[in-house]
C-alpha cells in the first residue's frame, strides 16, 4: 500500500515493524530517505518551556525511535545515516507546503495529532513514497477539550475502503514486550 494505518495495543510492534520495513527499503535503495514524524506531545500533556536549540528541544521526543534504530543498525551506522540525511527526524510543524518524494515515512504516535495535521501529512505524498501511520487510541495525550474523537480513529474509518490504503488493527494478543504488559492491559480492559 502507499499508506498503511496501524493502530493497537502498546508493545504490539507497530513502530518497530514500520522501522524494519523502512530500513529495508532504505538499504535496498528503493527510497532515498526515511522520514520520522512524531508530534511534540508529552505523556500526560504540557511540559512547559524547554531550553536549547530546536534540535535539543525535539531530541527527547525522538529518543524512543532513536533507540530502536540504534538497536537495529548499531550506533555508528545510525549516526552515518543521520549525517547523510538518509534518516531524518522531521518536525510535523514544518510539513505544510513541502512535497515528500522518494521516501519511506513513519508518522508515529498519530493518536496525538489532530485531523488537520494528519490530512496535511497525507497530502504531502509524492512519487515513490510510502507512509506508515501508527498510533494507539488508548494513549491519547492531547488536551483538546473541544475535540470529540481521536483523529486517528476518524482517519481509519474514512480511509479504510480507499485503494492503496491499508488499515491494520493490533490487539493485546499482538503484544511482544512482556507478558506483564498483556496482563496490565487485560486488567484495565484497554
Amino acid at each position: 500500500n502507499t499508506v498503511t494505518i496501524t493502530s493497537g495495543a502498546p508493545g504490539s510492534g507497530k513502530s518497530r515493524i514500520a522501522i524494519i520495513m523502512g530500513l529495508n527499503a532504505l538499504k535496498e535503495n528503493r527510497v532515498d530517505r526515511f522520514l520520522i514524524i512524531r508530534p511534540l506531545v508529552a505523556v500526560g500533556g504540557d511540559i512547559g518551556f524547554l531550553p536549547g536549540s530546536v534540535s535539543e528541544k525535539i531530541d527527547p521526543f525522538n529518543s524512543a525511535i532513536s533507540e530502536a534504530f540504534i538497536e537495529l543498525l548499531g550506533k555508528q551506522t545510525f549516526e552515518k545515516y543521520i549525517e547523510d540525511e538518509r534518516i531524518e527526524f522531521f518536525p510535523v510543524s514544518f510539513a505544510r507546503g513541502c512535497n515528500i518524494n522518494d521516501s519511506f515515512v513513519l508518522v508515529d504516535e498519530a493518536q496525538n495529532m489532530d485531523k488537520t495535521t494528519l490530512l496535511t501529512l497525507l497530502t504531502r505524498i509524492c512519487g515513490n513514497t510510502k507512509m506508515v501511520i501508527t498510533g494507539d487510541e488508548s494513549q491519547n495525550d492531547r488536551k483538546d477539550k473541544h475535540r470529540e474523537r481521536c483523529a486517528l480513529t476518524e482517519l481509519k474509518e474514512k480511509l479504510s475502503e480507499v485503494e492503496n490504503i491499508g488499515v491494520v488493527d493490533m490487539s493485546i494478543g499482538d503484544v511482544q514486550r512482556s507478558k506483564i504488559v498483556k496482563d496490565v492491559l487485560t486488567q484495565f480492559d484497554v
